[in-house]
């Protein structure tokens, strides 16, 4: 049976001090009725126990001992608590505030090293094609989170790569380079393709909700129009009959 006790600071401390190596034991608030403690010897927990009407008993995690204190608990269990009443998940509001943290951390710089260093089957050719064209194209956001590329903001680089060149948006180790960057359809349309090659990754394989940068420029049909190459298939000509 859980043992209830009115929590203190000086309590709290004494009831970790006491945890006995391989025991972990649950202790339930005698002012906070739903409010529950899990003590290990390595570590202290307060949780959320209680049961919504017409529900399941929920169990929630409001976070450690370490960083909130008896009041605090107290204060985080009653707010938990309104929100299950609400028909709200504090479990899945805390994931999608993580999870959108995480998004938006993410710089365009980050998420291309991600999907370079693990796409081993990338031929040389390509990654530095990827990495020419963002570079170029979508330079001034390799320090700014991945996320800030919108596919309308992603149409207007892609418009401004196909008929000016932008070149002031370009990231190059020498004003030369700069000067070098011309309109150009063929590396508008390749420096997107390559943008949503590395989102759809990073969207996948890090479970963040991205958009897909192209999305505006396929729907409207702006791409750049670029035709296939055709190239002669040289070989041993036919033997005469």
């Amino acid at each position: 049976m859980v043992q209830v006790v009115s929590f203190t600071e000086a309590r709290l401390r004494s009831l970790r001090a006491a945890a006995a190596a391989g025991e972990r034991i649950e202790y339930q608030d005698a002012e906070q009725k739903a409010l529950r403690l899990r003590v290990s010897p390595t570590s202290a927990s307060w949780y959320l126990f209680k049961r919504i009407p017409g529900g399941p008993m929920r169990r929630l995690l409001l976070g450690s001992a370490d960083d909130l204190s008896v009041e605090k608990a107290r204060k985080e269990a009653i707010k938990a608590i309104a929100k299950l009443i609400d028909g709200r998940d504090p479990s899945a509001e805390k994931r999608a505030r993580k999870a959108a943290e995480k998004r938006d951390s993410l710089t365009l710089a980050d998420a291309l090293g991600i999907y370079l260093d693990e796409k081993s089957n990338l031929r040389p050719a390509t990654r530095a094609t990827y990495a020419r064209d963002l570079r170029t194209t979508f330079g001034d956001y390799l320090d700014r989170p991945l996320a800030e590329l919108t596919p309308d903001k992603v149409r207007e680089r892609h418009r401004l790569r196909m008929t000016k060149g932008a070149k002031a948006s370009a990231k190059v180790g020498h004003a030369r380079d700069r000067q070098r960057i011309k309109a150009s359809p063929a590396r508008a349309d390749g420096a997107v393709r390559a943008l949503r090659a590395v989102v759809r990754y990073i969207r996948v394989t890090r479970k963040l909700d991205l958009q897909d940068p192209a999305g505006e420029i396929s729907a409207t049909r702006q791409w750049g129009a670029v035709g296939r190459r055709k190239r002669a298939l040289l070989g041993k000509p036919w033997p005469s009959s």
